[in-house]
């Protein structure tokens, strides 16, 4: 019994460090998607500062497209996930996986708290356009 305590332990440990290191891979792929997102738009970008719009509400625009990506994502992924539980849980243990619906509130939360994190170093970029510079060609 108390080795059976400690594998379950490692198990819960292992999942725990996969699902931190997909987190993780998840933000630095939103991060160079956005990156790569600011570098095409710096004319547009360029061309919204030149006409009065602030870096905060340049900034708000690139978190709010974020924020709509994470959802989307998590959308997804708790669907996948559902389905995937439920094609092992027939394959292998021969019985239907019941749907936590709490899940998806928190599933959504998490996918939209990473794109976030992931968007705060291209959104940075965003101040650094000077709008004279790119609009002349520079």
């Amino acid at each position: 019994s108390e080795n059976e305590g400690k594998i379950l332990n490692q198990t819960q440990m292992m999942f725990f460090l996969i699902a931190a290191a997909a987190l993780l891979a998840s933000a630095i792929g939103v991060a160079s998607t956005m990156m790569a997102t600011v570098f095409e738009r710096r004319l547009e970008i360029a061309l919204m500062k030149a006409i009065g719009a602030e870096d905060g509400q340049i900034s708000r625009q690139f978190f709010l497209e974020a924020l709509l990506i994470g959802a989307v994502g998590g959308g997804v992924g708790y669907v996948l996930g559902n389905f995937l539980a439920q094609l092992i849980g027939r394959s292998v243990f021969g019985t239907e996986i019941g749907i936590n619906f709490l899940t998806l509130p928190v599933t959504l939360a998490i996918s939209m708290v990473v794109a976030l994190l992931g968007c705060l170093i291209p959104v940075r970029r965003v101040s650094s356009i000077e709008p004279a510079i790119v609009l002349k060609g520079g």
